[in-house]
């Protein structure tokens, strides 16, 4: 199923595991566990995690960590990995218009490029 459909889902019950086509790369299981989805790729790195973001009158400064393998990220104001904007190899993003007293989620992928040997 895609992100969108596996979102409407109502009432999910703890522990629900789904394929979600469109999550990540390639597609990832989802696991619902403590109220939120998380997705499950056993073959992947760690995903970046928050810095410190810098705040400033109508615009957010958002940082994040480095990734060891990674060959850029995707940031996005959604879960939806398919409209990502493809930031680069660049670990911040400059949001502007942002609203006092709002508060803000967002959401980055680190993209890797994978190289599969067969003997």
């Amino acid at each position: 199923m895609t992100l969108d459909q596996r979102n409407v889902i109502t009432s999910p019950a703890e522990g629900l595991m789904v394929y979600c086509t469109d999550c990540g790369l390639d597609g990832s299981i989802s696991i619902y566990s403590n109220g939120a989805w998380s997705t499950f790729d056993p073959c992947s790195t760690p995903s970046p995690t928050s810095g410190t973001h810098t705040l400033s009158p109508g615009q957010i400064i958002w940082n994040w960590s480095t990734v060891a393998g990674a060959t850029g990220y995707r940031w996005n104001t959604t879960t939806n990995y398919g409209i990502a904007i493809d930031n680069g190899t660049a670990t911040s993003k400059t949001e502007t218009g942002i609203v006092c007293d709002t508060t803000y989620t967002r959401y980055v992928w680190r993209t890797m490029i994978v190289v599969f040997q067969h003997r």
